[in-house]
């Protein structure tokens, strides 16, 4: 917020904001709930999360790691906010600490912030369950890590298959790849 609000106004506008979103007005409360965060006022976001608030409970762990307070953004991870568990992991994931990251997250989640993160072996380490999930979207996630570790002629295939069983998903993956040669 710029220097020429006064203090008086802004706390006039969350008091209105604060107004509408108790009587269900839920873009007074998305507004109310990213105000709060980007003045930093991590207590009212916690007692908001606390009162069962998704997204205070959500932008709660996005303050923390932008303040640099890992303990208690661990804190909360392990009371099971998903957003602090997916930050947590993320960092660890960055720092090359699958196995850490492993015990925040479940494996498609892992897979994916390893790939996004260049740790394509690490990846594939923790991903090899998806090879024979049933599941048409895990073996779509194995196709990118096979094709991350090297072996293209592998993920060409299973994509193949995908696409012979009408996945367009792995089609389009399919595309980009060829198109990426």
């Amino acid at each position: 917020w710029s220097s020429d609000v006064c203090s008086s106004d802004l706390n006039e506008a969350l008091g209105v904001l604060r107004e509408l979103a108790a009587f269900g007005e839920q873009g007074a409360h998305r507004q109310l709930c990213q105000l709060l965060h980007d003045l930093g006022r991590l207590d009212e976001l916690r007692t908001m999360a606390e009162e069962g608030d998704a997204l205070a409970g959500w932008l709660v762990a996005d303050l923390l790691a932008a303040q640099g307070r890992g303990q208690e953004l661990r804190a909360l991870a392990e009371q099971g906010n998903p957003n602090a568990r997916a930050t947590v992991a993320a960092g660890l994931a960055r720092q090359g600490r699958a196995v850490e990251a492993g015990r925040w997250l479940d494996v498609r989640t892992l897979t994916r912030i390893l790939l996004a993160h260049g740790h394509a072996e690490a990846a594939r380490r923790h991903a090899t369950s998806l090879a024979d999930s049933p599941v048409p979207g895990d073996r779509l996630l194995w196709a990118r890590v096979l094709a991350e570790v090297g072996e293209r002629e592998s993920a060409v295939r299973l994509l193949t298959a995908l696409v012979a069983d009408g996945e367009v998903e792995a089609g389009e993956e399919l595309v980009a790849m060829v198109v990426a040669d």
